[in-house]
């Protein structure tokens, strides 16, 4: 498995909009409902990838549960269009009054279809365990949003 960092992300995400845009045109589907989902998911996750702090900006971040390091980004693990698995650095977006996490991200998310499963396909990029309260679950949003709680943290809150 390889690690694809927030540069590499940002010029993957932007060459899959040009194709995806050029073969729903080619195939005459550029107005199909699940094409623009589809769009708009890596359009949004370009955007937080592309939106995140530069060095120096005010913004605190959640750490690790289990090697205590301040984390803004996590490793998320993607299927891969070739047919194996890939992990991706993600930003994460921390709602610190509730403890919130959040990692925008796309249908091919290993765990997407099998949220039990997100502990393996979510992991700190220093230690590669996953790194938020695993008792607490997930919640799956569209377009695909996961979020997680930090230790002490619920959805209830």
């Amino acid at each position: 498995m390889r690690l694809i960092d927030a540069d590499a992300l940002e010029e993957i995400l932007k060459n899959a909009i040009t194709i995806q845009e050029g073969m729903a045109v080619a195939l005459g589907i550029e107005k199909d409902e699940g094409v623009q989902m589809e769009l708009k998911a890596y359009r949004d996750i370009l955007n937080s990838v592309q939106e995140q702090p530069t060095i120096g900006e005010e913004n605190s971040h959640p750490t690790c549960m289990n090697c205590g390091k301040e984390i803004d980004a996590v490793e998320v693990l993607l299927f891969d269009h070739e047919g194996s698995d890939h992990w991706v650095m993600s930003p994460i977006f921390y709602d610190e009054p509730t403890g919130g996490v959040s990692i925008k991200t796309t249908r091919s998310w290993t765990s997407y279809d099998d949220q039990e499963s997100y502990k393996e396909s979510i992991r700190c990029p220093f230690c590669h365990e996953h790194p938020f309260d695993k008792e607490a679950g997930c919640e799956v949003y569209e377009p695909i949003e996961i979020v997680m709680w930090t230790k002490g943290r619920s959805s209830e809150q």
